[in-house]
C-alpha cells in the first residue's frame, strides 16, 4: 500500500476528476484526467508524452479483494447511481488530486482533492472483512462511505471523526509485485486480482447453476407426478362414470358409515362392488 501511494503521488498528482462511476456495492472507479507519465509498455513523442490523458483508478473494498488498481475501460454505469457515487458526482467533480499518502502508515490510502467546495479525502481502507470506502471532508468526518457502517466499523459513520482501527500498525508484508517497475504496477494489480475475481465467480456461477438445476429437477418431478395422477384419473373416468350411475339407483340401500356397496349393473349382469368414503354421507 505504501508503494501504490508513493505511485498515485507520482503519476497522478495535478489530475481532475472527470467521472466516476460505482459498478456495485464494492468498487468505484474514477476517471482522472492530465497529463500522464510514459509507461514502459508506450513509445512517445515528447509531445505525445505531454498531452493529458485518462486514467481509470479501481478503488475497492471488497472483503476478499480489496485493492486499488488501474483499468483499462470504463465500466458501465448503472441506470440508478447509487448515493456513494452521486456524492462523488455532485461535490467532487472536477477536483483536482494534490496529494496520495498513507494514513498512520498503515493500509489506509489517502487520496486528498481539492474542489470547489474546498478539500476532501477519499479514503480507501484495506481491513479484510472491515475494509470500506470514505469520503472526508476538511473536519475528517465521514460524509459519505460505501459500505454500510454496521458491515465494517460501527464507530466509523455518518458524521464521525474518521480514525485508524485501533489494533495497531501491522508488520510490514512482503511486495508481490517486488518484479514489477512502478509504471505499470497498478495494472499488474488488477490484472491479478481480476484472475482471482473471474475464477471465484466461475466457482459462485457453477454453484447457483447446480443449486437451480436441483430446485428445477425437483419441480419438475412434482409436476410429473401431478401429471401422471392426473391420466390416470383420466383413465378412470369412464369407470367412476358408471359407479356414479349405477349408484344413484341403489342410494336407499347404503348406510352411513359404509365402506362399499354391492350393486346390480343391468347392462352387463354382473354385480360391481363400488367403494365408498365412510366420511361422506349420501344425499
Amino acid at each position: 500500500m505504501r508503494r501504490v501511494a508513493d505511485v498515485i503521488q507520482q503519476q497522478l498528482v495535478g489530475h481532475r476528476l472527470e467521472r466516476c462511476v460505482q459498478p456495485d456495492g464494492e468498487r468505484v472507479v474514477l476517471s482522472l484526467y492530465g497529463r500522464s507519465l510514459e509507461t514502459e509498455t508506450e513509445t512517445k513523442t515528447e509531445s505525445e508524452s505531454n498531452r493529458n490523458r485518462k486514467f481509470f483508478l479501481l478503488l475497492c473494498c471488497g472483503p476478499d479483494s480489496a485493492r486499488v488498481a488501474q483499468v483499462e475501460r470504463f465500466p458501465k454505469a448503472p441506470a440508478n447511481p447509487p448515493a456513494f457515487v452521486s456524492w462523488l458526482r455532485a461535490h467532487m467533480k472536477g477536483g483536482r488530486l494534490i496529494s496520495s499518502s498513507l494514513l498512520s502508515d498503515d493500509r489506509i490510502l489517502a487520496l486528498r482533492f481539492e474542489t470547489h467546495e474546498g478539500e476532501f479525502q477519499i479514503i480507501l481502507a484495506l481491513l479484510g472483512a472491515r475494509s470500506n470506502l470514505y469520503v472526508l471532508n476538511t473536519e475528517g468526518q465521514v460524509v459519505a462511505l460505501l459500505r454500510p457502517a454496521a458491515e465494517t466499523r460501527t464507530e466509523v459513520g455518518m458524521g464521525d471523526t474518521f480514525k485508524p482501527p485501533g489494533s495497531g500498525v501491522p508488520k510490514s508484508g512482503v511486495d508481490r509485485f517486488a518484479e514489477v517497475s512502478d509504471a505499470v504496477l497498478l495494472e499488474a494489480i488488477e490484472r491479478h486480482y481480476a484472475g482471482a475475481e473471474s475464477a471465484s465467480e466461475d466457482k459462485a456461477l457453477i454453484r447457483e447453476i447446480r443449486k437451480t438445476l436441483k430446485r428445477e429437477r425437483k419441480n419438475a418431478t412434482r409436476r410429473l407426478e401431478k401429471i401422471e395422477s392426473e391420466l390416470a384419473e383420466a383413465d378412470r373416468a369412464p369407470e367412476i362414470q358408471q359407479h356414479g350411475d349405477l349408484l344413484k339407483s341403489s342410494l336407499a340401500s347404503v348406510k352411513a358409515g359404509d365402506t362399499e356397496v354391492c350393486v346390480a349393473d343391468y347392462a352387463s349382469g354382473e354385480e360391481v362392488v363400488i367403494p365408498l368414503d365412510p366420511k361422506l354421507h349420501a344425499p
